[in-house]
């Protein structure tokens, strides 16, 4: 159970299966890659990308979506006030998402990493 913005929500169990399918999946394929299969490497990278990738838009989107509501209900005379806090949160998420995707693709594409697994 979750809440956002003072309401409950309810994660569907699919989707948690999903995330920790998709952890196990990036966990094993972290392991291969440190034990220096290309395939572990590039499975690796693509569950990554999947992974910060889907995070870094989920930010923006909601980074976005407060932006509109905001902006709307300043313009039609109402108040409407976020959390700083809140949008902090989600910008930080955001910087630090992105941070990690190219930290892995800078870090595994090195010419000490191309020589690991060549």
């Amino acid at each position: 159970m979750r809440f956002i913005h003072g309401q409950q929500i309810h994660i569907p169990a699919l989707q948690i299966a999903f995330w920790a399918v998709l952890g196990l999946a990036l966990w094993i394929s972290t392991v291969s890659t440190w034990l220096g299969s290309r395939w572990g490497r590039v499975v690796m990278l693509a569950l990554v990308t999947l992974f910060m990738g889907a995070v870094l838009v989920q930010a923006v989107g909601l980074i976005m979506f407060e932006a509109k509501i905001q902006s709307d209900t300043v313009a039609g005379g109402w108040h409407y006030s976020v959390s700083d806090a809140y949008v902090m949160r989600l910008v930080v998420r955001a910087a630090y998402s992105l941070a990690w995707l190219i930290a892995n693709y800078w870090l595994l594409f090195s010419k000490r990493a191309r020589a690991f697994f060549a």
